[in-house]
């Protein structure tokens, strides 16, 4: 059954399944491995099982699996992919949900204050998830500041002539 035309995304995110397949054998775990695109982006899901163990303490693990995954699908030629997002056993889903709610402790802040509020530093899905909670919101606006790993975003209100303030 042909579902439209593959492009360099659904290869990339197959590649990335594929990787992540190969770790898995070498590693000896098993687990279903579930691949696509979602929002433009590769992403590769391993719904549970064995694969749990895998995400670490404060998810040091899947963040670095995401990394190799994401280096290991650049060097088999797609560089002009976003990056893979990789999920363990809905860890992305549930830490997306803190991020959320950090976001909106951080624009109630801003709310009552007036004043900008920085956040931890982050990682950038964490960044990204943050931005796209504060982007919901009308009146406010967010940036990141600092540099690696001490990257971190500024939630701050906009002018009425859009400027941050």
């Amino acid at each position: 059954m042909n579902e439209g035309p593959v492009n360099n995304t659904d290869r990339a995110a197959e590649s990335a399944a594929d990787y992540i397949e190969e770790l898995l054998d070498a590693a000896d775990l098993d687990g279903d491995i579930d691949y696509g695109v979602t929002q433009g982006r590769p992403f590769v899901e391993l719904p549970g099982g064995d694969c749990a163990q895998l995400i670490g303490r404060h998810g040091e693990g899947i963040d670095a699996l995401q990394m190799l995954t994401r280096l290991a699908v650049r060097a088999s030629g797609f560089k002009d992919v976003p990056g893979v997002v990789l999920d363990i056993d809905g860890y992305r889903d549930a830490q997306r949900q803190g991020l959320f709610a950090e976001a909106k402790e951080a624009l109630d802040r801003v709310r009552e204050t007036g004043e900008p509020v920085v956040l931890r530093p982050m990682n950038p899905f964490e960044r990204a998830a943050v931005h796209s909670r504060v982007a919901e919101e009308e009146g406010f606006t967010s940036e990141s500041a600092g540099l690696p790993p001490m990257r971190s975003v500024v939630v701050s209100r906009e002018t009425s002539d859009g400027a941050v303030r």
